[in-house]
């Protein structure tokens, strides 16, 4: 890691003004190593500017100092430097996009396995568990701070499943250890930001494990809210959260998908979109009508019901994650033609086209 090591530091010490930004629907690890890295850089580098952009996330996130300091919205200044953390693909920057587009240099530390790199140096390491993990092992270790480790422990635990999760390493447990010697909130962060739930969490869970079934032999789980429950419950996707780990724990399961269809009529076109803030766990299925009338809305309904039952069954043909990836992938054509069947069937006109992507589940339909 030296030398990708002098390649980070190299470009932070160069730069006077630093921006730094995550994915959309920002999750443990995307707000855990964008505060790192702040943190890090206010604490070693007294002269450089440095602002995080990120969208909205968890209340509990707010333990962090430096998270009390992010900007929602961006507010049209541009960086000698822009750093892109725990993001795949820089479309689902969405909100910031031109917060990187406009900076003179640009940085993307990242570990997803589906990120071919973007940026002007890319750090790409899937082998870590987290980006939090990855910056671990980029960053001095004597110059990490207390503050520095809390955000680090914090994505290290959210995407590791405090620590239950099949990409949880020896070197994860080590990295754990010593953030643990720099005198870390350990207890706070797992119980209050990890397995504290909300009344309302709690009942959107008891509604999805309701729906849920099994598939691959027992190996897979999948559920789906449809939205008259979110709306119910006035539930966006913040709410979510914690579903999918709840299913992973079901005994003898692999593969928990959590299936909302992403069926767009809207201009005419249909996509099955696919959540990188969970793409290691989850797979998204949204639909939304090609207007609010409510012929459009009972139209949305049927379409979503009949993808949905053949992406169940598509699925039964798949051995894990990667493989339900690579055979979602395969099968869109015929998910595209079950949609647009029904809408044919249904006395509609509108075109459909089929994509498996990373993008952001919306919050609302």
């Amino acid at each position: 890691m030296g030398i990708i090591l002098n390649k980070l530091i190299e470009e932070i010490e160069n730069a006077k003004t630093i921006g730094i930004i995550g994915h959309s629907s920002p999750d443990g690890d995307c707000v855990g190593s964008c505060t790192a890295v702040y943190q890090y850089i206010s604490d070693n580098y007294k002269d450089k500017n440095v602002q995080i952009y990120l969208q909205p996330f968890k209340e509990s996130f707010y333990f962090l100092d430096s998270a009390k300091t992010i900007l929602h919205e961006w507010d049209g200044k541009e960086y000698d430097l822009c750093i892109a953390l725990d993001c795949g693909d820089d479309k689902r920057f969405q909100d910031f996009y031109e917060c990187f587009q406009n900076a003179k240099r640009t940085v993307c530390v990242d570990h997803h396995i589906s990120n071919r790199g973007y940026a002007d140096v890319d750090i790409i390491h899937p082998e870590s568990s987290s980006t939090c993990e990855l910056l671990f092992d980029l960053l001095e270790f004597d110059k990490i701070s207390k503050e520095t480790a809390d955000s680090l422990y914090l994505g290290l635990v959210h995407d590791t499943g405090a620590f239950r999760y099949s990409n949880t390493t020896k070197h994860s447990m080590e990295v754990a250890g010593q953030l643990v010697e720099k005198g870390i909130q350990t207890q706070k962060i797992i119980d209050d930001t990890f397995y504290a739930k909300t009344y309302m969490q709690n009942q959107l869970l008891g509604r999805a494990l309701m729906e849920s079934i099994l598939f691959l032999n027992g190996k897979g789980i999948v559920t789906y809210l449809k939205k008259n429950v979110l709306d119910f419950y006035g539930a966006t996707s913040i709410d979510l959260d914690g579903i999918v780990d709840q299913l992973r724990l079901t005994k003898g399961i692999e593969v928990a998908l959590l299936i909302g269809l992403a069926v767009f009529l809207t201009t005419g076109t249909a996509a099955i979109q696919t959540q990188e803030q969970l793409a290691d766990k989850v797979v998204r299925l949204h639909v939304l009508a090609n207007s609010d009338s409510e012929k459009d809305q009972a139209l949305k309904l049927h379409v979503r019901d009949a993808v949905l039952e053949q992406a169940a069954s598509i699925l039964e043909q798949s051995a894990d994650r990667r493989d339900a990836e690579r055979v979602l992938q395969e099968n869109l054509p015929e998910l595209e033609n079950v949609a647009q069947q029904e809408i044919y069937a249904r006395g509609y006109a509108y075109s459909v086209t089929a994509e498996l992507t990373q993008t952001t589940f919306p919050t609302k339909e």
